[in-house]
């Protein structure tokens, strides 16, 4: 794991952001790399499009909404990226039952 410009790892920036409350925040993420990049699907309100951020294959994971074609540069998987959030919210949260502990994207919803 390397550091970034701020001398932060990217899933030590990451994992502020996904501890932030929901609303608006002004954090920065430096150096995560796109994993996945998700087209709209059906109705974008509830499936959006946007892509999926992380530093390590075991660290945690972002998923930015965003419409790819209204970026300068459209984001493909394997790209390192900075972003600033300047917005934060759970749109959905999953919970899996592995056993024995849950693990949950929101934890309040578990």
């Amino acid at each position: 794991m390397l550091p970034n410009s701020t001398g932060e790892s990217a899933s030590a920036q990451i994992a502020a952001v996904r501890a932030a409350a929901d609303g608006p925040v002004d954090l920065r993420v430096d150096g995560a790399y796109i994993t996945f990049v998700k087209p709209g699907v059906g109705t974008l309100a509830n499936d959006p499009a946007g892509f999926f951020l992380q530093a390590e294959r075991s660290g945690p994971a972002l998923f930015v909404e965003v419409d790819p074609a209204v970026l300068s540069s459209v984001p493909q998987a394997g790209m390192r990226v900075s972003i600033l959030v300047s917005n934060k919210r759970v749109a959905k949260a999953w919970c899996e039952q592995p056993s024995p502990a849950t693990a949950c994207w929101a934890p309040a919803m578990c």
